[in-house]
């Protein structure tokens, strides 16, 4: 945490500095604030890019299936979305996400394969990961360590 690690070390001996910020700012250093964040963007209209259809943010996703259901998130370029549930969730540039998903709350890192009939929720899947078909997973980061 910057805040509670390293801001303080820097402050004691005189070494951190600040300047006024008037931008627009959103504190998003939490898998749960990344995603009121993507939410919060989405409702007020804040990408420079890409489209807003319903309540979510596409780049130029690839959709493949009428029956794909997209709540509140943020897909980016070069996604392909087999017939699944997203909802509150951002999925990175490359991934593939199979025919009857559920991904509820959680971040997809780039080029990531989920495999079909996979249940995943509060999740973090690390950039280049395969996720095996009907896994189900939640509240952590993949991969898992053992």
């Amino acid at each position: 945490s910057l805040e509670r690690d390293v801001f303080p070390n820097l402050a004691e001996p005189k070494l951190l500095n600040g300047m006024p910020f008037d931008g627009y700012f959103i504190d998003a250093g939490t898998r749960d604030s990344w995603c009121e964040a993507v939410a919060k963007c989405v409702q007020q209209n804040r990408f420079n890019r890409g489209n807003l259809q319903t309540n979510s943010w596409f780049a130029e996703s690839i959709i493949n299936s009428d029956s794909v259901k997209i709540t509140e998130s943020m897909i980016e370029q070069k996604v392909k979305l087999g017939s699944s549930t997203i909802c509150s969730s951002t999925i990175l540039r490359g991934s593939i996400i199979s025919d009857d998903c559920i991904i509820d709350n959680c971040m997809i890192g780039k080029e990531c394969v989920i495999g079909k009939n996979s249940k995943l929720s509060n999740l973090i899947v690390g950039h280049n990961s395969v996720i095996p078909d009907g896994t189900i997973a939640s509240n952590g980061i993949w991969p898992i360590d053992d």
